[in-house]
């Protein structure tokens, strides 16, 4: 079954033991929805590792609150059933009381995983499931995004039939699937969407193939030909039907070029994460042919693997600089932004945020020999050359990485963030593979951030190196996340920096597993000058 603990009726007077009138209710009832929001989260505040998108994350002062009056109850509803999952088990997949589909708007739909070595391959989904989005969806009025899940060791994607049922949805707007076909016999036929689907966002989670399922020894991670061929062709003829409409997509790299080669007018949001296609010498074309002239393109994110050598186009006059007349974000991963990339040289002056870090993020404690995807960090040498070529002026949020190979580099590096850029209120600070310890670095920090007079928020990645250098230091690390030096050190640093509203930093801790964790505290400043540091959480596992 379908198991909530679902909101009382709104009370009446005649069944509680407090003298509700009418009208008090009707006083209760003109309260503006402004007012009821906060009350709403000061009744039910947000609790550490717990998501308000998770139904238990509502409490019993949440229902309570429900239950005062008719127009609180429907408050109350519209927010805690906004987002819920469809968890389909072989014995229990009870879907959603009919009596709050009105007030979806995200539903997940999640096929676990089965003893049945049968349904491992299942040409067809359960029994029921398609059927019961059928009905369900033509009465969800406020359903805007609906998010498909199978179990990663299932070996089938998402069958046509739960596809075609996509046509019943009222206002459907986003499309999430995380699942992945693999095999020829997967391809779909023409899907009947009737008059289209009018989709403004469609994310297809697989960056990567399994790794259990790919070869491990020569690219973990890399897709095999059948199954480049057959997510091509799939998902070719879904995003057809809403190519006109889609204004952000998200994408394998491996299996974007075909999927690109013709444009998407509308499109403001691009990712592209993963393995590379075979490219031309130029990198950037996968993506320019998906942008039309009058390109409204705002946020740039290329995240690839390389699959051979690429060298980017070095001549800059022919780049077409008009692509990019609207870009607010880019984020590129180390392979991309050799220092004579000709896309950091034109960026226009509305772009606010740059993020330069590798992918995929380096250096995972269980990450086993055999399964490990290379991963090239730029050097501190090549990243300065990043910074004097491009230009970076009106950055608000810069993220960058670098691998240690001298100590003047990171000195030029420090030196030369304020006058490239002058206003940033968010740095994310990568630093990898340096002798010594993080802490150690505190110092020139201090030094090289005082002239950032706007920045409000820092995140340090001070620690990491490689492994299996990180299993002699598991013991140091484990002491640096509790210890007093590392506070002091950044009680020291938020003084030096008198604009530093919040601050970061990445350690190791002994959680189920060993893991990177950040840790963030408030920088709070007395009276006298005094700084002090108020924790203000840890992040779930980056991993």
């Amino acid at each position: 079954m379908f198991q909530v603990a679902l909101i009382p009726p709104p009370l009446t007077g005649s069944n509680h033991r407090l003298p509700f009138t009418h009208a008090m209710t009707a006083r209760l009832d003109t309260i503006d929805e402004d007012v009821l929001e906060c009350i709403f989260w000061f009744v039910n505040p947000p609790r550490m590792h717990v998501k308000p998108t998770d139904l238990l994350f509502y409490d019993h002062n949440a229902r309570s609150f429900a239950a005062v009056s008719r127009h609180f109850h429907e408050f109350c509803a519209s927010r805690i059933y906004k987002n819920v999952p469809w968890v389909w088990r072989e014995l229990k997949h009870g879907f959603v009381p009919e009596s709050l589909w009105i007030y979806v708007r995200r539903l997940h739909v999640q096929l676990c995983g089965s003893n049945d070595t049968d349904a491992l391959y299942q040409a067809d989904p359960p029994p029921g499931m398609p059927e019961q989005l059928e009905r369900a969806l033509p009465h969800m009025p406020a359903l805007e995004t609906l998010r498909i899940s199978i179990a990663g060791h299932r070996r089938h994607g998402v069958w046509p039939s739960l596809l075609q049922s996509l046509r019943l949805s009222v206002c459907l707007k986003s499309l999430e699937v995380d699942a992945q076909w693999r095999y020829s016999r997967e391809s779909l036929a023409p899907i009947n969407l009737d008059s289209g689907l009018a989709l403004e966002r469609f994310v297809y989670d697989a960056s990567l193939a399994p790794i259990e399922h790919t070869n491990r020894e020569a690219n973990p991670g890399k897709r095999t030909s059948e199954q480049c061929q057959v997510e091509t062709h799939n998902l070719q003829l879904l995003l057809d039907h809403c190519r006109g409409t889609l204004k952000t997509l998200e994408l394998p790299a491996e299996i974007s070029a075909e999927i690109l080669r013709r444009p998407f007018p509308c499109l403001t949001d691009l990712t592209l994460r993963g393995y590379s296609p075979p490219l031309p010498r130029n990198i950037h074309s996968l993506w320019l042919s998906a942008v039309s002239l009058g390109s409204m393109l705002r946020n740039l994110d290329l995240q690839m693997i390389p699959c051979r050598d690429v060298v980017p186009d070095e001549d800059h006059s022919n780049f077409p600089v008009h692509c990019l007349s609207h870009l607010q974000s880019l984020t590129l991963s180390a392979i991309n932004y050799m220092p004579n990339d000709p896309i950091l040289q034109a960026l226009p002056s509305t772009v606010t945020r740059l993020s330069l870090n590798p992918y995929p993020l380096p250096l995972d404690p269980d990450e086993c020999d055999d399964w490990k995807i290379p991963t090239y960090i730029v050097s501190g040498g090549d990243l300065l050359r990043i910074l004097g070529f491009g230009t970076f002026s009106n950055l608000d949020s810069l993220e960058l990485s670098y691998r240690w190979n001298g100590d003047n580099y990171e000195m030029a590096i420090l030196a030369a963030l304020p006058g490239c850029s002058p206003y940033l209120r968010t740095l994310e600070f990568n630093r990898y593979e340096a002798p010594g310890r993080g802490l150690d670095f505190m110092l020139p920090l201090q030094q090289g951030l005082r002239n950032l007079h706007c920045l409000e928020k820092l995140s340090l990645n001070l620690e990491k190196i490689p492994p299996p250098i990180y299993v002699r230091h598991l013991d140091s690390f484990w002491e640096d996340i509790v210890s007093q030096e590392r506070n002091a050190r950044i009680r020291e640093l938020g003084a030096c920096v008198p604009s530093l509203r919040h601050i970061s930093y990445l350690g190791m801790a002994r959680r189920r597993r060993m893991t990177w964790v950040w840790t963030t505290w408030e920088v709070v400043r007395r009276d006298n000058n005094d700084v002090e540091l108020v924790f203000a959480g840890n992040s779930d596992d980056i991993w």
